[in-house]
């Protein structure tokens, strides 16, 4: 159990700083940075993030992050608890959703 860390948080690490490198990406960082000084403009973001989190867009970067990219191809399903109008069609509530990652 110790070791499953090891690949799955240096894979996000990655995906992540590879996908804020790309054009879309550093729209991404200057959004990210814009919130970050909004809610820290004294510059004490280094200090206060690891007891609070007062900056939802970079909690929302993190988890979107770790949806997309994750390391391991399967997620676990979901159900839905209302209906959901989808290009025409209703899926109806407790439709159960199996997702698998994007294909490249």
């Amino acid at each position: 159990m110790v070791s499953a860390g090891l690949d799955t948080v240096p894979g996000n690490l990655i995906m992540g700083i590879a996908y804020l490198s790309s054009k879309h990406g550093r729209e991404i960082q200057q959004r990210t940075y814009d919130a970050i000084m909004e809610a820290y403009p004294n510059g004490d973001a280094w200090e206060k993030c690891l007891v609070e989190e007062k900056v939802p867009y970079v909690t929302a970067l993190v988890k979107e992050i770790l949806r997309f990219w994750t390391v391991i191809p399967i997620c676990l399903p979901r159900v839905s608890v209302k209906d959901i109008q989808w290009e025409g069609a209703t899926i109806p509530a407790g439709t159960t959703f199996y997702m698998v990652r994007p294909d490249p």
